[in-house]
């Protein structure tokens, strides 16, 4: 199996935002990479469908199958290297996602022992596992530890060139956090960066629905209701056309009505809540 040719089409559908396609396309080739017996490629693409499961909200069949590729490399030797502490942070990105928190943070100190006795501290990789780690403790109310986290990422990627990305989503998660400090100049400031970092990707990135998001979520603890709503509904967009209606779509729906209720639209509110309840109880 030509790996490198079959990561390069996934890339480029990847691109078209098109998930049913995307899952189809995974699920294929995992198949026949197993089938001749490419367990490196066969691992690869599980990862990549375990990420897909984790944005799409399919968090048991994502679950269902980190434990499989997890055991993968254990037959294949692979145990306490760098390719299964990349598999148990993105095992723990799911259960995070998965609101299953302990189990998120067993994963994510067992894959930082393993890094931080095969990598520099200035390893790209360390950037993401701090990124990572920041969720979690932002999801446990630990805004703290999260920026401190977010902090040692942004000094590392700061450093590495083509990260303008990376970088925009880190200080958009820092204004995020920010704001919920109720430092609105904090996150103004990283806000702005980050808006100035996604114009180097003409705003064409699945990360840019976070920043409108958190965009819409600073406007509104300024008081300006009605750009906030229209923020909100720009990063509807973007989440739909890169993930269908998913989890994060569930949320920004829950802010969309929450604004609404302060513009006195409760009926308009009333909608977006049972919209994000329908789609919530579909993801169970």
């Amino acid at each position: 199996m030509d790996t490198n040719k079959v990561l390069e089409e996934f890339d480029s559908l990847c691109r078209t935002g098109n998930s049913v396609k995307i899952e189809e396309y995974l699920r294929s080739n995992t198949v026949t990479a197993e089938r001749e017996g490419d367990w490196q490629t066969q691992i690869i693409l599980q990862n990549e469908t375990i990420g897909l499961y984790r944005d799409l909200g399919k968090f048991q069949d994502g679950i269902l199958l980190f434990k499989q590729t997890r055991l993968l490399l254990g037959e294949h030797g692979l145990v306490n290297t760098i390719p299964f502490a990349s598999t148990l942070i993105n095992g723990a990105n799911l259960y995070r996602a998965a609101g299953q928190l302990e189990e998120a943070a067993f994963l994510y100190e067992e894959a930082k022992v393993i890094y931080e006795r095969e990598l520099d501290p200035s390893d790209y990789r360390f950037a993401g596992f701090y990124n990572n780690l920041s969720l979690v403790y932002r999801e446990q109310n630990q805004n703290e530890k999260a920026l401190e986290a977010l902090d040692k990422a942004l000094n590392i990627i700061r450093n590495i060139p083509d990260t303008s990305i990376e970088q925009a989503t880190t200080h958009t998660t820092m204004a995020d956090l920010y704001c919920q400090e109720g430092n609105l100049t904090k996150a103004n400031e990283h806000l702005e960066t980050a808006q100035q970092l996604y114009k180097t990707a003409d705003n064409k990135d699945p990360h840019y629905a976070s920043f409108l998001s958190t965009w819409a979520v600073i406007l509104m603890a300024e008081g300006n209701l009605p750009a906030a709503y229209e923020t909100f509904q720009k990063s509807l967009g973007e989440i739909e056309k890169y993930f269908g209606k998913n989890r994060s779509y569930a949320i920004v729906c829950r802010n969309c009505a929450a604004v609404l209720d302060q513009l006195g639209k409760t009926e308009d509110a009333e909608e977006m809540r049972n919209t994000s309840d329908r789609i919530l109880s579909e993801l169970k």
